[in-house]
């Protein structure tokens, strides 16, 4: 078997304040700086037939200047503005170091690690028997990291873990619980997502991935859900919905949308000096009209192309499932 020892040391600051600039209008604003180093060293007591696949060596993920900034803004009592952005890094893990020595030497000096700016604004509303929010936000998404093969097919290269270019994202949400009296309650919400790949990516061949939605990215969500709950009896039913996601980086195919139910009702004894104060009993039910679905993909990894329908990387859904809990406070 081939071994390494792997050290990763990590640095990080960051400076933030607040400034109450008005007395409706307040600022937060700050910086942070992360720096990650990789240390991967190959155990020279492995076997020496591997030894192909020794990709000792050094990476670094840095970035010292991450700003973020909020604003948040009283128009009145029941209602309030905020904006806010911020810029983010995700730091390398181990993934580089899983291809050969000739992969990790190709990509060591140029690889980066991918980063991410977001701007995001939006109301917030609390009138007593209403409270919700509306936000709108922008997300670039740089230096995407897939593993890919870096050449053509007939030229034939070891798959290495690359940057592939960006993402744009642009979405919308919408949520709120109107309270229709002290026991029952609604919630619901509505998230709409627009995520496509900025450029195309080769992997063998070139693959016309510009314009796609990103997989296992669905458009649409909703949640809506009616609780009760008296003190003493209480339930809830809730649905939510889930659109089709794409499972293929050209978007030949796809899973289909799906709603879901689930239920619970319960009862609390009330408070006293008999031997069930302080008991609750509550029934539960997932997935209540027995949907079948698919909940996870690329359990295996994901794929650039399969109109045939033939990729084995997808998990299930669990199944209708009842099930009771019985809670007691002391």
């Amino acid at each position: 078997d081939l071994h390494y020892l792997m050290t990763f040391k990590t640095y990080q600051y960051f400076v933030q304040d607040t400034w109450q600039a008005t007395e409706k209008l307040k600022i937060t604003a700050g910086f942070k700086g992360l720096q990650v180093d990789i240390d991967n060293v190959y155990d020279t007591a492995s076997t020496s037939s591997l030894a192909a696949r020794d990709t000792s060596g050094s990476l670094q993920s840095k970035d010292m200047f991450l700003p973020q900034v909020g604003l948040n803004y009283e128009v009145s009592d029941s209602i309030e503005m905020f904006a806010s952005y911020a810029s983010n890094m995700r730091a390398f893990t181990t993934q580089p170091f899983t291809t050969n020595r000739a992969g990790f030497q190709a990509i060591k000096d140029t690889i980066k690690p991918e980063t991410s700016w977001t701007l995001e604004g939006g109301l917030r509303f609390d009138t007593g028997m209403f409270k919700g929010s509306i936000a709108a936000y922008h997300v670039k998404f740089k230096d995407r990291l897939l593993s890919v093969q870096p050449c053509q097919i007939v030229v034939g290269c070891a798959s290495v873990l690359s940057n592939v270019g960006s993402i744009t994202t642009n979405g919308l949400e919408l949520a709120g619980t109107f309270k229709v009296t002290s026991a029952i309650s609604l919630f619901g919400s509505y998230a709409y997502t627009d995520a496509q790949y900025d450029q195309d990516v080769l992997s063998g061949v070139l693959w016309a991935t510009k314009g796609k939605q990103v997989v296992d990215t669905p458009k649409h969500l909703l949640n809506a859900e009616l609780s009760y709950d008296d003190g003493n009896v209480f339930g809830r039913i809730a649905a939510n919905h889930q659109s089709k996601r794409y499972y293929t980086y050209i978007n030949d195919n796809s899973v289909g949308a799906r709603t879901l139910v689930d239920a619970a009702l319960g009862y609390r004894f009330g408070e006293g000096d008999t031997l069930l104060s302080g008991l609750e009993i509550q029934l539960n039910a997932t997935n209540l009209f027995d949907k079948r679905y698919i909940a996870t993909l690329g359990q295996n990894g994901l794929t650039f192309s399969d109109p045939g329908g033939t990729l084995q990387s997808m998990l299930v859904g669990s199944p209708q499932q009842f099930f009771v809990s019985v809670r007691k406070r002391f």
